[in-house]
């Protein structure tokens, strides 16, 4: 009786792992992956912000409302990823939005190396750093859907 039920369990799982042969499922896991890290990163320059009492400048506005923005534009093409033209246009958007808070980041960092406050500049630019690596990942994120978009048939 335990040997047919173990033999069961070994069939069933055997045909659970088979199931996961999906040629795109590590695509599928490194782009949730990618997503968890461009969250973590947000939530991260959120608490630096608060625990060292770190204004909202103008790179802080301007790179959280790009990054806004652009996972606005991915949630855009993850609705619509099954028509590929209108999730291609999106995943572009997003994709730009994202370098364009690099761009505020670059500037954000040049300001706070320049700042007098050698502590202030510090603290600053470790808010900027990690808003920069969320837009690095919603990149990341943006070129493996599409990636995975082409890669449909």
């Amino acid at each position: 009786h335990e040997g047919l039920k173990a033999r069961a369990l070994r069939q069933s799982c055997a045909a659970a792992l088979k199931d996961l042969e999906d040629p795109q499922l590590s695509d599928w896991l490194s782009l949730s992956r990618f997503l968890a890290e461009t969250a973590d990163e947000v939530s991260w320059a959120v608490e630096e912000a608060d625990r060292f009492k770190v204004a909202a400048d103008r790179y802080v506005v301007g790179m959280a409302g790009r990054l806004k923005e652009a996972a606005a534009e991915y949630l855009k093409a993850m609705r619509v990823f099954a028509e590929r033209e209108r999730c291609a246009g999106h995943l572009a958007a997003a994709k730009r939005i994202a370098l364009e808070a690099e761009g505020f980041f670059r500037k954000a960092r040049t300001s706070a190396l320049e700042d007098v406050n050698v502590v202030s500049g510090l603290k600053n630019g470790e808010v900027y750093r990690r808003l920069s690596q969320a837009a690095e990942g919603l990149q990341k994120s943006a070129d493996l859907l599409a990636e995975i978009l082409v890669a449909r048939k």
